[in-house]
């Protein structure tokens, strides 16, 4: 009698922890597709903003300069952190 008392208890803990695994798993693949979804959203979004400001730019001038400024700010920003990041490398050396 003890051993099937011992047998059935067990049981009920492999199946809970089963049960757990199971519910765990369902959880993350809720906050995987959360995530995905809404990085998509983001996406589209920004993809949408892009497309508003392309119809509504006043000329191909404006639009040259605007983001001709903004490629040459990061690339500046890029830049500067490569040197530094050079200048660390070989500051360590």
């Amino acid at each position: 009698m003890a051993y099937r008392s011992v047998q059935a208890v067990r049981l009920i803990l492999s199946t809970d922890k089963e049960y757990r695994k199971g519910v765990h798993w369902l959880e993350t693949l809720r906050l995987r597709r959360t995530r995905i979804l809404t990085s998509g959203y983001k996406v589209i979004y920004s993809a949408l903003q892009i497309i508003h400001r392309l119809l509504t730019i006043q000329s191909l001038e404006t639009f040259v300069y605007e983001y001709s400024t903004t490629v040459k700010s990061v690339l500046e920003k890029y830049l500067d952190n490569m040197m530094c990041v050079h200048l660390f490398h070989c500051l360590r050396w």
